[in-house]
């Protein structure tokens, strides 16, 4: 995928942890306009959740 900035996605993510030695948070390969453009790509609204399956839910929650 690329970004109105021509950056490819893909290619930026393979470019940085090409570079890495162990697993680490990815921070800084992409502006904030870019990662909400990723965020809002190929999106789509949850559905609805019923009021009862709902509340059933919560009940796990601590």
């Amino acid at each position: 995928m690329g970004s109105s900035t021509g950056k490819v996605v893909e290619d930026a993510l393979y470019n940085f942890v090409s570079k890495c030695s162990y697993e680490q948070y990815v921070e800084g390969i992409f502006t904030e306009d870019e990662f909400n453009e990723i965020k809002a790509y190929n999106s789509c609204d949850l559905p609805e959740i019923l009021e009862d399956l709902l509340g059933y839910l919560m009940t796990f929650a601590s």
